[in-house]
């Protein structure tokens, strides 16, 4: 570690006792940021210089592939030369700096990588990595994680909670729809994030739905008319009940979200629904598709949507999507229910580079009393 970072690493040491010592307990709120979207000239589509530290408590870098050895950056996640710089200025803020090991599609890798012969090196090289770069941990996006893959993926997250002892480092794991494993591991890690955005999907015998909602409202799938509809609630109850305490749960946000061509909202027969979409950006959203007019709040699901409804069904459309109301309403249940956090993927989808403000960070950093 150069003299330079060794000193970043006292300093922000510091800043963290301060703030421990001033009593501050707030929830961790985690921002995702692909190095896609930064570069060390600080020009890429989300310039460091524009990210505001101050909305977030922990900032999760994406994205660094499971391979067996370092540097690990393959399959087209280049590394960019930008973390030095996203280090140096999150640890000024006080912010801790993780970086995401894995992502969708990388379960053969892992299981190369957590192969019993070939783990203690892979957890050697990710500590080097992590002590060179001064980051503050690991957050393990197994994708998908398979029943088969579980003592595998077990052994891996204890022998870095080994490898990276609290309180110098973080140790969290993204998780889908596998909650019945965490139970047993839970003690080992700091958080558990909860990917719960992109929950609508048009699969027979299930209606339309919210993209995040944080309740389902009573509503029930048609396949049996008993299971309910998908909701954020559903799925923290899930995790409580396999053992993961409520102050270890992160929920999840997306800034943008799903449409639904040839219908007009959720609960809908998903019969005539054409050309579906996720993932789409909140910036694309505001600027492409947002009408006042067009726009619903849904009390029961805590959801805001947008309606377009003509005399043709096949031009009309429903867009669920999170905005910085439906962001407010995901913070209340984190503290209405004593969850540890929320985590947002990923924060440069709301960053507007037309007036260098991102309105979610501007939700997330009033909520931590910045």
């Amino acid at each position: 570690m150069t003299v330079r970072k060794l000193l970043s690493a006292i300093l922000f040491q510091t800043l963290i006792l301060a703030c421990s010592v001033k009593g501050a307990t707030r929830p961790m709120i985690r921002c995702y940021i692909g190095n896609w979207e930064v570069n060390q000239n600080d020009n890429g589509p989300y310039p460091i210089s524009k990210i505001d530290f101050s909305g977030m408590t922990v900032l999760d870098w994406m994205a660094i592939d499971p391979a067996m050895t370092s540097p690990f950056f393959v399959n087209g996640w280049e590394y960019s030369g930008s973390i030095e710089k996203i280090v140096r200025r999150a640890h000024a803020a006080g912010v801790k700096v993780i970086c995401t090991l894995g992502s969708a599609a990388t379960e053969s890798r892992f299981l190369v990588a957590s192969n019993p012969k070939n783990l203690p090196a892979f957890v050697d090289s990710l500590k080097n990595f992590l002590v060179a770069e001064g980051l503050d941990g690991i957050d393990v996006d197994w994708e998908p994680l398979e029943p088969r893959d579980t003592t595998q993926w077990k052994n891996l997250i204890i022998a870095l909670r080994r490898a990276l002892p609290r309180p110098r480092y973080l140790l969290t794991s993204t998780s889908g729809n596998s909650y019945q494993v965490y139970g047993t591991v839970q003690s080992y890690l700091d958080q558990v994030g909860l990917m719960t955005y992109g929950m609508g999907y048009p699969s027979g015998g299930y209606l339309s739905d919210f993209s995040s909602p944080i309740y389902s409202g009573g509503h029930v799938e048609p396949f049996d008319n008993k299971t309910p509809t998908n909701s954020i609630d559903n799925v923290v109850r899930g995790y409580e009940s396999v053992g993961v305490p409520a102050s270890k749960i992160a929920i999840g946000c997306e800034p943008g979200g799903e449409y639904w061509g040839g219908i007009t909202g959720p609960f809908q027969a998903i019969t005539n629904v054409i050309n579906f979409r996720q993932d789409i950006p909140y910036t694309t959203i505001m600027s492409k598709y947002y009408n006042p007019y067009l726009y619903h709040w849904d009390n029961s699901a805590q959801e805001g949507y947008l309606s377009f409804d003509t005399t043709v069904t096949t031009d009309d459309w429903f867009l669920s999507y999170d905005d910085p109301r439906a962001l407010k309403a995901k913070l209340n249940y984190v503290d209405s229910t004593g969850l540890g956090g929320l985590m947002i993927y990923e924060i440069g989808m709301s960053y507007d580079p037309k007036t260098g403000i991102n309105p979610f960070l501007e939700v997330t950093k009033k909520y931590l009393g910045r």
